[in-house]
């Protein structure tokens, strides 16, 4: 495989409770379940990036679940942790899957609604991640949650996850190029149970060291 090794971060917050006073734009994710042995994922993914590109708001992460194909090299290269995601929202067993702000899409990829319907959604919490080298073969990640907005959210689950922007080459299915893939996630399995700051204006800092895949 020849790849381009820029790696970008995705965080989200997984919250249950009602905030208020929210005024922070929260970013839209999109979390896209595909496989590269899947011949209905080649033919519907280019229909999901021409539509869900036209919303630079939104940030996507493609996951490889082993089911139906647990030959894909995408899958075996991080096994258990592409598939607790997708059993996280329950879509584990079928490709190609979309689950968009925690909700399982079940209209066509190409439906633009699946993105204007959660343009414009807010937040109490901002969210900020920083990545930094640490010696030869690792990166430390920094990330705040910092509390802007009256909250009732007490308990929240954060997840972060190393995803590598472009790869190429050619999959079984017939794609060439692979986007956002999901490579590891930084507390393994299981999302990190934090407690969320307390007042307004205050931030908590999490952060995790990992070691640079040498590929």
């Amino acid at each position: 495989m020849s790849r381009v090794t820029l790696f970008s971060l995705i965080v989200q917050i997984f919250a249950s409770g009602f905030a208020v006073g929210q005024q922070v734009p929260k970013r839209v994710v999109a979390e896209h379940f595909t496989n590269t042995y899947c011949s209905i994922c080649a033919a519907r993914n280019p229909g999901l990036f021409a539509t869900m590109w036209q919303y630079p708001q939104v940030l996507h992460i493609a996951y490889h679940p082993s089911s139906p194909y647990a030959a894909c090299p995408l899958n075996r290269y991080n096994t258990a942790e592409n598939d607790e995601r997708t059993k996280y929202y329950g879509v584990y067993g079928g490709t190609p899957q979309l689950v968009v702000q925690g909700d399982r899409i079940t209209s066509a990829f190409t439906d633009t609604t699946i993105y204007t319907a959660r343009l414009n959604q807010t937040t109490s919490f901002d969210m900020t991640a920083f990545l930094r080298t640490k010696g030869a073969d690792s990166v430390t990640v920094n990330i705040v949650v910092k509390k802007v907005a009256a909250s009732s959210l007490s308990a929240l689950q954060l997840f972060g996850a190393i995803v590598e922007d472009t790869l190429f080459f050619s999959a079984s299915n017939g794609e060439q190029q692979h986007f956002d893939v999901f490579r590891k996630s930084l507390w393994g399995v299981t999302p990190l149970a934090v407690a969320a700051p307390a007042a307004v204006g205050d931030s908590t800092v999490y952060m995790k060291t990992i070691l640079a895949d040498a590929a």
